[in-house]
């Protein structure tokens, strides 16, 4: 019924549907799959996700309240308030907004790092920019053909503004982590 809506335009009665399903999963401890129809080419009219308006997230250091985007959860950001360069904390109780296919920074390294996921998605940076994937002290890098080490957070942040790219990367991470 969710994608029922949805393919007819509601889409807010389709996203109110779909938010009456989470508390009954909860409580049911039951698993819920999504169902509706995935398309890389999903209509502009449709794309509304508010993943780039900032969250409420704090200083692991000072604790003071920043704001930052869905994509971005998961990097460190310098706090303003004390300097500190950390990965800020998401505030408990925070709503997480609807992001279509993208993901945060936190699960983009997790895709890199664990070594079951690794082999799955390696040749997507292979593939696209000719980057291999390589693990450091600390993480990962990705490395050009140039022998020229690019950050992870930059190759993140070029995936997640390719729609077809993002797409591609998302479906291999549900499969993934199903």
């Amino acid at each position: 019924m969710v994608n029922v809506l949805w393919e007819r335009g509601d889409v807010a009665a389709s996203m109110q549907l779909d938010d009456l399903f989470d508390p009954l999963a909860e409580q049911e401890d039951i698993a819920i799959f999504c169902s509706a129809r995935t398309s890389p080419n999903r209509p502009a009219s449709l794309d509304f996700y508010p993943s780039i308006r900032p969250m409420k997230t704090a200083c692991p250091r000072c604790h003071a309240t920043l704001e930052t985007s869905f994509i971005m959860l998961g990097a460190q950001v310098e706090c303003p308030a004390c300097r500190v360069t950390a990965v800020p904390d998401v505030l408990t109780g925070t709503q997480y907004p609807r992001t279509g296919y993208e993901m945060t920074f936190r699960d983009f390294c997790h895709l890199f790092t664990d070594p079951s996921n690794r082999p799955h998605v390696r040749p997507f940076l292979q593939e696209w920019y000719g980057y291999d994937a390589r693990l450091v002290p600390g993480g990962f890098s990705f490395v050009g053909k140039d022998s020229v080490e690019v950050p992870p957070l930059a190759v993140h942040q070029i995936i997640q503004s390719d729609a077809p790219r993002q797409y591609a990367l998302y479906q291999a991470a549900m499969n993934l982590w199903r």
